[in-house]
């Protein structure tokens, strides 16, 4: 019950607490840009000649997630990393930004790579093209000798991955 109070409260107080941190981050020469398309939420923190793409989730209570390994590297200029007194001063302003809409809650852990996300595609399409729902099955015979048959059972054969180092 504690939480829908909370969520009301934060919508009815929502676009106040926008335009007052739209005011902070003209004052302190810095913008967030939130852009709906769709399901798709495209978050971007810019600053000077400088952005960064933010990685963000939010609940069915207006609750944010902020990925903190979204926040290491710019996106302008390329995959230039962030000092740390960078890093810590955009995490800061992210967690002002999101607050406005309800509790913010920071998730440390690293995110997949490119090429651990490719991998992991083509892997699930090799399943889905190859395995098609079913379950592969062959039966085992086990002989003493060419003319004696001892049991058989069903084996599942799974296909065979090696999954690739990645450096992680």
């Amino acid at each position: 019950m504690l939480k829908i109070c909370r969520f009301v409260r934060n919508l009815y107080l929502l676009n106040q607490k926008r335009v007052a941190e739209e005011q902070r981050q003209q004052a302190e020469g810095y913008s967030v840009t939130f852009e709906q398309q769709g399901p798709e939420r495209f978050i971007t923190y810019l600053e000077g000649d400088r952005e960064i793409n933010v990685i963000a989730e939010f609940s069915m209570f207006n609750d944010v997630i902020l990925f903190t390994d979204s926040l290491v590297k710019w996106s302008v200029p390329y995959n230039e990393p962030l000092s740390e007194f960078d890093h810590l001063r955009v995490v800061n302003r992210m967690i002002r930004y999101f607050s406005c809409w309800g509790e913010v809650t920071l998730d440390n852990r690293p995110l997949p790579t490119s090429e651990e996300l490719s991998w992991n595609c083509r892997k699930q399409e090799y399943l889905t093209r190859n395995c098609q729902g079913e379950l592969f099955t062959t039966q085992l015979m086990l002989k003493t000798n060419e003319n004696e048959r001892v049991g058989s059972s069903i084996v599942e054969l799974i296909p065979y991955f090696k999954e690739p180092n990645f450096g992680g």
